[in-house]
């Protein structure tokens, strides 16, 4: 993806890069990024053999990519993307230039523009994997269709290289070239990055965190795939505890799980396991158990339903 930019800058700042790099600034630059999405990764995975160094070079992922300023540079991006662009470097000519003050300016702009565009790509990748999903997934929450199934985990796996590609990690040598790329692209849209979940694309902040104890009755409200909870480990941390746009499952989620459907007897014996255990850990106010009782509703078959509220007794298995 390449992106293409204006530049203007006042006078004196352009005096002054002028006075340092022996050039005034472009009046145009372009910065250029190398995604490669989970399919084209595979396959050239498949053929990685019958590579040459090369074109193997060309595909960092999951390693971190490298700057490239019209010659390589030692510098990484912090994400597993090249990136070619006129930043300016050191007088070594071997990393980005962040001390001197007028330099330093010229290139953390450049380096927020990595970020937007990085976002965009990402972004761009997680609408077509939408669309599909809604196309092949649709909205079926318990289905045993293998064509359903297959095609879950397949965009599962396609969604985790995207998320894992675009997790940033410390860029070296220089450890804020990553930080100043990763900050934007994060910040750079009000609305949260977008994430699959098990109900399909959705912002990040509408994905719970999954509990084990509630996976067999939790079916509508969104939450981390398991694939994904296992390769982007290092997002999960980071959208949990450094973003905080990620939360864990709580009662008011089983509360939505609840309103929107009734259970059958199985996922209603795996909900009061959970509700046992949780009021052994937690201590649930009067509204919390009545909203529990009234939104319980369990299907009993095709035709008859019965509301857990109406309970008066229950059998005790010992």
């Amino acid at each position: 993806a390449s992106g293409h930019l204006d530049v203007r800058v006042p006078k004196a700042f352009s005096n002054e890069m002028e006075r340092t790099t022996k050039k005034k600034p472009p009046s145009t630059t372009s910065i250029h990024i190398m995604f490669t999405g989970y399919d084209e990764h595979s396959y050239s995975s498949d053929r990685n053999e019958k590579v040459s160094e090369i074109f193997k070079n060309l595909l960092p992922y999951p390693e971190q990519g490298r700057i490239f300023i019209g010659f390589p540079t030692h510098q990484t991006t912090g994400c597993s993307s090249h990136l070619a662009a006129r930043l300016i470097p050191t007088v070594e000519r071997e990393s980005i230039d962040l001390v001197d003050k007028t330099l330093a300016v010229y290139n953390n702009e450049m380096l927020c523009l990595v970020g937007i565009l990085c976002r965009i790509l990402y972004e761009d990748e997680m609408t077509q994997i939408s669309k599909l999903y809604k196309e092949i997934v649709g909205s079926s929450i318990n289905s045993e269709d293998e064509a359903i199934k297959s095609g879950r985990e397949y965009f599962e796996r396609k969604a985790a290289h995207a998320l894992k590609h675009f997790t940033y990690k410390p860029s070296t040598p220089s450890v804020a070239v990553g930080r100043i790329a990763e900050s934007q692209f994060y910040s750079c849209s009000a609305k949260p990055i977008s994430i699959l979940s098990t109900r399909g694309v959705q912002p990040a902040d509408l994905v719970r965190l999954p509990n084990p104890e509630m996976e067999a009755f939790i079916k509508t409200v969104p939450v981390v795939p398991k694939i994904i909870m296992e390769q982007c480990d290092v997002f999960i941390k980071k959208a949990k505890e450094n973003l905080k746009i990620m939360k864990e499952i709580k009662i008011n989620d089983v509360f939505m799980e609840l309103q929107s459907r009734a259970l059958t007897i199985e996922e209603t014996v795996a909900l009061m396991k959970w509700w046992i255990s949780y009021r052994t850990k937690e201590n649930p106010s009067d509204n919390d158990i009545h909203q529990f009782l009234r939104l319980t509703i369990v299907k009993l078959n095709d035709n008859d339903i019965f509301p857990l509220s109406k309970a008066r007794y229950f059998l005790n298995a010992s």
